[in-house]
C-alpha cells in the first residue's frame, strides 16, 4: 500500500510540472504556428509577453520630369527647371501629393542641407551618405551651351530623379523639414537664405 501511494504521488507531480523539454513534434508545431502568424501580419515586432505588433512600412516615390528651358528677352537660354512630383505614405506628408518646379542649383542646396543633417545624426545605427548629384557640364560646355542640349538635359533629369528617390527614402533625410519644403513649397528662395545664413 505504501508503494502504491508513493507511485500515485509521483504521477500527480508529473502532471503538475510544466514540460521542460518539448518533443520534436511539438517544437515543429510551435515553429509552424509562429511562421503562419508572421506571414499573415507582415513585418512584425515582438513585444513583452510574447505578442506581436504589425510594423508600419512607409515609402515615398518622386518623379523628375518635363524639363523646360527658360530664355531671356533676347531669346538666349538662361536656365532649365524640372517638374518634381512626389507621393508619400509618411505621416508628416499627411497623405498629400506635391508638384513643384526646381532648378539644378536648388538640388545642390538640398544636397548640402541633407548632408549636414546626416553628419549631425547621432542615432544608435550609423547611416550612409547620399550619392552625389549628377555631374555639371564641363568648363568648355559652359561657353558653348552644352547644358542646354536635349541629350544633356535628359541625362541630368534621369540622374536627378534617381538621386531624389534615394534622398526621400533615406533613413535620416526622409523626415527632414528641408526636404519636405523642397517637395512642397513653390518658392524656396526665402528658406534657402535662412538656412544658408545659419551655417
Amino acid at each position: 500500500k505504501e508503494r502504491e501511494k508513493r507511485k500515485r504521488n509521483r504521477n500527480r507531480k508529473r502532471r503538475r510540472e510544466p514540460e521542460r523539454f518539448p518533443t520534436e513534434q511539438k517544437k515543429r508545431e510551435r515553429k509552424r504556428n509562429n511562421t503562419k502568424m508572421q506571414k499573415t501580419t507582415g513585418p512584425n515586432k515582438k513585444l513583452k509577453g510574447g505578442t506581436y505588433q504589425e510594423q508600419e512600412v512607409y515609402n515615398t516615390v518622386a518623379e523628375v520630369a518635363d524639363p523646360q528651358t527658360h530664355r531671356d528677352h533676347e531669346g538666349k537660354p538662361t536656365y532649365v527647371d524640372y517638374e518634381v512630383c512626389c507621393e508619400s505614405s509618411y505621416p508628416h506628408f499627411e497623405g498629400k501629393s506635391f508638384k513643384v518646379r526646381r532648378r539644378y542649383n536648388e538640388f545642390v542646396w538640398l544636397m548640402d542641407v541633407l548632408s549636414r543633417e546626416i553628419v549631425a545624426h547621432r542615432g544608435p545605427i550609423p547611416v550612409g551618405p547620399l550619392p552625389p548629384l549628377p555631374e555639371t557640364e564641363s568648363l568648355i560646355g559652359w561657353f558653348n551651351d552644352e547644358r542646354f542640349s536635349p541629350q544633356f538635359i535628359e541625362k541630368r533629369r534621369e540622374g536627378l530623379q534617381k538621386w531624389l528617390n534615394r534622398a526621400v527614402n533615406h533613413d535620416v533625410c526622409c523626415t527632414s523639414r528641408a526636404l519636405l519644403s523642397f517637395l512642397s513649397e513653390q518658392d524656396l528662395s526665402q528658406l534657402m537664405k535662412q538656412v544658408s545664413g545659419s551655417w
